[in-house]
């Protein structure tokens, strides 16, 4: 006979998670993600599977939880992150209007945080539906006096969602953005 489990059950052994337990699911979640080929990170499925919204202090856990699974890999499981150069076409539900491509190096790095700083290729471009402009260079865009604070700020957040999915859900380490550079 199976066992199923009504939805306020399922929230209520949520509410009553302990460490040991986030430990024991999310290590068995990484496994298995090992054991289909990929490199063990924090998706969406995992995430509604928990009960845990990103930002939360359980999603904290559930990093250290990651950082604690990698164990010594954890720096090369950084660095291969960042070893190459990321395409915002690559992530429709992110970059909306905006296609450019970036590096990220890691500056510095300590037990649960790095240091990154961004380096913007040439070449970029952003549609500016809203306002009837059209595509235009992401650079001529960022340097007009009406709409180019709102071009800088948003390419900076389609980066720091990118690198967020990237980086920190496959590596459990936290970042700071040192500095973007717009070449």
């Amino acid at each position: 006979m199976k066992y199923v489990i009504t939805e306020s059950q399922h929230r209520q052994i949520i509410k009553e998670m302990n460490e040991e337990t986030l430990k024991k699911v999310s290590t068995n979640w990484f496994k298995k993600q090992i054991a289909r080929g990929e490199d063990p990170h924090i998706d969406g499925g995992l995430l509604i599977f928990l009960g845990i919204k990103k930002y939360s202090t359980a999603h904290d856990r559930l990093l250290r939880s990651l950082r604690e699974f990698l164990g010594n890999g954890i720096y090369k499981a950084a660095d291969n992150r960042v070893s190459k150069v990321f395409n915002t076409s690559d992530y429709p539900e992110i970059s909306g209007g905006y296609d450019f491509q970036f590096k990220v190096n890691i500056v510095d790095r300590d037990m649960n945080q790095l240091l990154l700083e961004v380096d913007v290729l040439p070449g970029g471009e952003v549609d500016l539906i809203m306002v009837d402009g059209g595509v235009r260079d992401l650079s001529d865009a960022m340097w007009d006096d009406e709409i180019g604070m709102e071009v800088h700020s948003e390419a900076d957040d389609v980066i720091y969602k990118i690198i967020e999915q990237e980086i920190t859900d496959y590596t459990g380490f936290t970042y700071v953005v040192e500095d973007i550079n717009y070449i």
